[in-house]
């Protein structure tokens, strides 16, 4: 979608904002109780109890099941959707909803209500020209449509479409698989979610190829270019609506216009514009509506920005290989590839910089996969997929269904083996987020240098190279210095990890490094470790990546349930862990024994608590309560108690009750007898009532109670009577179900703020 298609643009433009101020409009009629008007077009989960989804408000959403959802496309009538909603509300909060950093949050924390529809009773229908249904009848009739063609769609491409990766990029359908979002980390950005990138993508390819084909048919140029340019426009389209029409798609479509306009009334259009365009229509997009118009804003409208502005720089080495190119076919594949090549590369640009400064890593894959897979793309994927869409539309369903089995399941195949060999090969870094200011230097050093060559070259490949540096030549050691037994960490954080437990300590391990940006190579364990169902490979990786860690030291369990040791499984596929430690109880039992030979298959060790390398104190009971010859729910469970260096004391008791707490309590005095300092206590069993007594938070004084918690869990947690307490013994409680991570570092700064003010 080039110049060419200028006029075009121009032309369809005011029949795209009508489409989009249709969607805007009926959108902006919700109420919080009435789904009806809100209504456009659903999105897509592919989970059987939450098949598609609507957005009733910013933090509020309605789920219905694939068989409400079946039996709703049947109805004739759109507005007898409308009606009663039993139901339940449930409050659904992602992981990492705050990242702490010098004190500081990163992020806001955004909390989802959810309604799990049981029933759709149309006690309450809705008569076209008495409501605000009326209005926009004509477009729900249209979206129930569409709807049904997505479905159609969907039911024919799932048998060869084992992991869902072609749904998602035809419809926009999700697949509840954890692995994928950690691919899109690895690099296969463009290969697993759809974007407006590869409608951009398709738009070139439909363009060239039309014209190609015109010309080679001595159709006259004029309706040779008119032809291209509509089937570019309408490949657009098709593929658009088929993804839910989500306006985050659109952002080429602004640059394009913005670009198009700008050639009508005669302005200069510089080659940085896209990026800059991109940019300010999400920021306006965003004071209108009042918050994003499509999730991970910043970094779509990098991309798309980046990848068009590298496109404009592009044009004169494109031109350059036109001329070089006497025949007329490769003079067209060439330009194509060529075009592609600066997408590529310009797409990941911008984000790379912003992941490497935000999360402290980069994937060097992403530009040569992402070169890979678009022109596959848009060369062959989608082009088959609505040829196999128009045979729908003339009942040759069959023959609609084998072209879709033969694309999907071959491009499963071509995708798994990209997987496989991406994974072998060291493309995805952890670094500082300082190296991207060194390769801004060396950047601006090497332009200063060699002003031989063309500037701008030279500043874009030395900011890649620069900023993917690892800085092992800035890294001195400083001895192998052996860490004591007895040792005092540099920090803790309470992980948000929902309804479960994991604390990260890091401290300074066995190889102490000078780092000019991370300050100290810190080592790092793990007390517990959340649920399986908490955090994906993703969400751990972004975790431990804006820490710069890439290897964890031990991970030790308080006892076995599977909110304190289900991301186990996900971290010993991930990285390095030393070995993995539980209570002498634990690893004799039944269950114990089942976990070390499970945990043994991803290459890890379960030992007892004082054959790993924790260096900190603990407590484990030598015999638990059986039923049955079996330990009774909750026994065998430890507690661990981290001295800091800044004078603080970290204590967990992982679930345990008031009885265990009674027992555990000589040991923790002793402790905080030898160590002295405040007190963070951790509330055992997130805060149930059978938990935290008046007597022992008399006895520990802590300064502040931290409650690991998960938004709107089903248990109550935390407790009232637990948080009654607290109130009345006067301990500041912060929680991760309202916070996000809780850092002790944070906690610190807290309490020197507190201790300059009493000065003063």
């Amino acid at each position: 979608m080039g110049p060419a298609n200028d006029s075009m643009m121009v032309r369809l433009l005011p029949v795209f904002f009508a489409l989009m101020l249709t969607s805007i409009q009926a959108a902006s009629q919700v109420s919080a109780d009435e789904i009806c008007p809100r209504e456009f077009l659903a999105t897509r989960t592919g989970q059987e109890s939450c098949w598609v989804r609507y957005h009733l408000s910013q933090s509020r959403l309605v789920c219905m099941r694939h068989d409400q959802w079946l039996n709703r496309l049947k109805q004739e009538n759109p507005s007898s959707f409308c009606g009663d909603w039993p139901g339940r509300w449930r409050a659904i909060s992602p992981p990492l909803n705050a990242v702490q950093k010098n004190g500081t949050d990163l992020m806001k924390k955004r909390i989802f209500f959810t309604l799990k529809a049981f029933e759709l009773s149309p006690s309450r229908i809705l008569k076209e020209g008495t409501s605000a249904l009326g209005r926009f009848y004509w477009a729900r009739r249209l979206c129930q449509g569409i709807e049904k063609i997505r479905e159609r769609i969907s039911s024919l491409i799932a048998p060869g479409d084992r992991f869902g990766i072609f749904r998602e990029l035809l419809l926009g359908e999700g697949r509840p698989q954890s692995i994928l979002p950690f691919l899109r980390i690895l690099g296969f950005v463009h290969v697993f979610t759809a974007s407006g990138i590869h409608l951009y993508s398709l738009a070139l390819f439909s363009h060239r190829f039309c014209f190609g084909l015109t010309r080679l048919l001595q159709i006259p140029v004029s309706w040779g270019l008119m032809l291209a340019r509509v089937m570019s426009f309408f490949s657009w389209v098709f593929v658009w609506v088929l993804c839910g029409m989500r306006p985050g798609m659109l952002r080429p479509w602004i640059v394009v216009t913005a670009r198009s306009v700008a050639k009508v009334f005669g302005f200069r259009w510089y080659f940085a514009a896209p990026l800059g365009v991109a940019l300010i229509s999400d920021f306006l997009v965003a004071l209108i509506r009042g918050a994003e118009w499509a999730p991970g804003r910043v970094h779509y409208a990098l991309a798309v920005g980046g990848g068009l502005l590298a496109v404009e720089w592009g044009k004169d080495g494109k031109n350059k290989i036109k001329n070089k190119i006497k025949r007329r076919g490769l003079k067209n594949i060439r330009a194509l590839l060529y075009d592609h090549l600066m997408l590529a590369v310009g797409s990941w640009l911008f984000t790379a910089a912003l992941d490497a400064w935000h999360f402290g890593y980069i994937a060097l894959a992403t530009p040569v996969l992402s070169l890979i897979t678009l022109p596959l793309l848009s060369g062959f994927f989608y082009p088959a997929s609505l040829f196999a869409i128009i045979l729908i539309f003339l009942d040759l369903s069959p023959l609609s269904q084998t072209i879709f089995y033969f694309i999907t399941s071959w491009g499963t195949v071509f995708v798994q083996h990209l997987v496989l060999f991406c994974a072998g090969l060291p493309t995805l870094w952890v670094l500082a987020p300082g190296a991207l200011l060194l390769g801004a230097g060396i950047s601006c050093l090497g332009v200063g240098v060699l002003k031989g060559m063309r500037a701008k070259g030279i500043g874009m490949v030395l900011l890649v190279t620069g900023a993917c540096i690892r800085l092992n030549f800035l890294m001195i050691p400083l001895g192998s210095s052996v860490q004591s037994k007895f040792a005092r960490a540099n920090q803790v954080e309470q992980l948000d990890v929902g309804q479960g437990d994991a604390a990260l300590v890091t401290f300074s391990g066995n190889k102490v490094f000078y780092n000019l940006f991370h300050s100290l190579n810190f080592g790092a364990g793990l007390i517990d470790s959340g649920s399986e169902r908490a955090m994906g490979f993703d969400s751990w990786f972004r975790l431990f990546s804006e820490r710069g860690l890439t290897h964890l030291s031990w991970i030790v369990l308080t006892h076995l349930d599977e909110d304190h040791l289900g991301g186990v499984r996900h971290l010993a596929r991930l990285m390095e862990v030393g070995s993995i430690g539980v209570s002498q109880v634990l690893l004799r039992s039944e269950k114990g024994q089942r976990f070390k030979t499970e945990i043994k298959k991803l290459g890890v060790d379960v030992v007892e608590i004082n054959q790993t390398d924790f260096s900190f104190y603990f407590w484990s009971p030598l015999i638990a309560r059986t039923v049955k010859n079996k330990l009774a729910p909750n026994q065998g469970m430890s507690a661990f108690f981290i001295p800091l260096k800044s004078g603080l004391n970290y204590l967990s008791m992982g679930d345990a009750d008031i009885a265990q707490e009674n027992k555990m309590t000589p040991w923790i005095l002793k402790e905080l007898g030898s160590f002295g300092g405040p007190l963070i206590l951790k509330v055992s069993h997130h805060g149930s009532h059978t938990s935290t007594s008046s007597p022992l938070l008399r006895q520990l004084r802590p300064v502040v109670a931290w409650i690991s918690a998960g938004v709107g869990n089903p248990y109550g947690h935390p407790n009232l009577s637990v948080m009654t307490l607290l109130r009345k013994e006067g301990v500041p409680i912060r929680r991760t179900d309202q916070e996000g991570v809780l850092s002790s570092s944070g906690f610190e700064i807290s309490l020197k703020e507190k201790a300059s003010t009493v000065d003063h």
